[in-house]
């Protein structure tokens, strides 16, 4: 048995056979991990209780 750890598979690449919605979901989901860190940050620093 071999002690080498396995490389998990890599992500998919993205193509331009995105069909609209996937393209709609995946723009959703990256202004969504943009704009959650965003809001955290103005929280902390509004100080809002």
């Amino acid at each position: 048995m071999s002690s080498t750890p396995t490389q998990p598979p890599a992500a998919e690449p993205a193509t331009a056979e995105m069909s609209p919605p996937d393209a709609r979901l995946a723009m959703m989901e990256l202004a969504n991990m943009i704009a959650v860190p965003m809001a955290l940050t103005a929280v902390i620093r509004l100080g809002v209780p």
